[in-house]
């Protein structure tokens, strides 16, 4: 998430630079692509193997509706902006967001485990 942060800046701050955008987009890319690998193996971290089908099932439901949702939105801005700039700004605050929330949840687990709540 770091690194689809540092092309996004990449991307918004070396617009005109044919070559830097080219590499951001191809790092964003792999940045995307990683989801799908990257959202069971924090499951099952996370979670464990007990249950991990109906956990998962749930996960992966909301990542499909919020791909639902945020494509179209980020068109209507567009269309509102003129530009993707704005986009671009929000796709960095919901990789922040998203960092956060793995941090806490990890945080979250340790204790669980300390307390002997978590096997």
């Amino acid at each position: 998430m770091f690194v689809g942060i540092i092309s996004v800046l990449l991307l918004l701050y070396f617009a005109t630079n044919a070559v830097v955008v080219t590499i951001a987009v191809g790092i964003f890319g792999l940045v995307t692509a990683s989801i799908g690998t990257l959202a069971p193996t924090v499951t099952s971290a996370l979670f464990g193997n007990k249950d991990y089908s109906q956990i998962y099932s749930t996960a992966s439901t909301g990542l499909a509706v919020a791909s639902i949702i945020a494509l179209p939105a980020y068109g209507y801005i567009f269309d509102f902006a003129k530009s993707y700039v704005p986009v671009l700004y929000i796709l960095i605050a919901i990789l922040i967001i998203s960092i956060l929330c793995i941090i806490v949840a990890f945080r979250d687990k340790e204790k669980l485990v300390e307390k002997g709540m978590w096997k």
